[in-house]
């Protein structure tokens, strides 16, 4: 936010210490950064939102270029489209170690999708595998699908607590999925909704869909696998082009990149959205590229290194804890939950 925050951290090339202020034991979400050029750093926000570092990489010490990196349970899942993927875990002491390499996954998956335990791979041409990552930090693949076994082309595949939605933008084709306690993976339901969803959110519980000319819906997926939609907002009710929608446990926040306009809202129990509080543009500053949860704050990235934290209290109103200076062009900034 364009306000005077508590406090800063400024760190170049390779992000300096902090000093910490509290116990191994509190570091429950830690934050790993990649860069293209294998540059890597890992810390956590202490309770007074104090960003601490507790290991720093310099150039080179990760592969380049890593297509996706991902959390899960147990680890954290790299990927490259040559087929190069790895696993890593952080300790409690905030030190990453790499656990598993190989050279042998497929090239080119379009989506690697995190359910908490289980990760699922779809590629474009309909090609698919699910797998995990074991407590040693190995990957374990437990199921695999020859191209063709999905449907071609899902734009979006989003995780939701009972099921995952597949959609595909171009003729709205939808599918529904799970997959069981022994890694398998089953359709439960597939049809059709509107064409043309830009975004699709998910709470864990609700499922918000956005289009570019504001068009909106909410959803979810209920326990016998099937889609029930529960409001819909015509081309309009929503501002149009909004960049990132961000899922902060109470609120959903929208961002729009070129002018910071923004905007808070939530579902309710009912499946019924209602916006809390917008701002118009020149309170937010322009250009984030990463927006990330943090126990209910959320931490803003801008290419330049730039990264204010705060969040939201209970009436919808906005409390500035930080202003960072980090790196500049980190690629992956991912949540790690311990």
């Amino acid at each position: 936010m364009k306000r005077n925050f508590i406090s800063a951290l400024f760190f170049g090339l390779i992000l300096l210490l902090a000093s910490a202020t509290i116990n191994a034991q509190d570091k429950t979400n830690y934050l790993l950064f990649v860069r293209d050029d294998g540059l890597g750093a890992v810390g956590y926000l202490d309770h007074s939102g104090a960003f601490v570092q507790t290991q720093a990489f310099a150039p080179g010490s990760f592969a380049p270029n890593w297509t996706r990196v991902v959390s899960a349970e147990n680890g954290v899942l790299f990927y490259r489209n040559d087929g190069l993927g790895a696993v890593g875990q952080i300790d409690r002491e905030g030190q990453f170690t790499t656990t598993y390499s190989s050279t042998s996954f497929a090239a080119n998956w379009t989506h690697i999708v995190s359910t908490g335990r289980n990760l699922l791979f779809v590629r474009y041409d309909g090609l698919g595998a699910v797998g995990h990552i074991n407590r040693d930090g190995q990957f374990v693949q437990t199921q695999s699908f020859p191209a063709g076994s999905f449907a071609p082309g899902w734009t979006h595949i989003v995780p939701t607590n009972d099921g995952i939605l597949f959609y595909r933008a171009g003729d709205g084709l939808r599918a529904i999925g799970r997959i069981d306690v022994n890694g398998h993976f089953t359709t439960t339901e597939s049809g059709v909704f509107s064409a043309g969803w830009t975004t699709i959110t998910s709470t864990g519980k609700d499922l918000l869909f956005y289009r570019n000319d504001g068009l909106g819906a909410i959803g979810h997926i209920n326990r016998n696998g099937g889609f029930v939609q529960t409001q819909a907002f015509p081309a309009g009710s929503f501002a149009a082009g909004w960049t990132h929608i961000v899922d902060t446990g109470r609120y959903l926040f929208f961002y729009r990149a070129s002018d910071a306009l923004a905007a808070l809202g939530r579902i309710d129990g009912n499946g019924q959205f209602t916006t809390v509080q917008s701002w118009e543009p020149g309170v937010f500053y322009t250009d984030y590229d990463k927006i990330i949860e943090i126990s209910g704050s959320l931490l803003y990235y801008r290419a330049d290194g730039f990264a204010p934290l705060e969040y939201f209290d209970y009436a919808g109103g906005f409390n500035s804890t930080a202003v960072f200076g980090f790196s500049e062009n980190w690629t992956h900034i991912v949540k790690v939950s311990q």
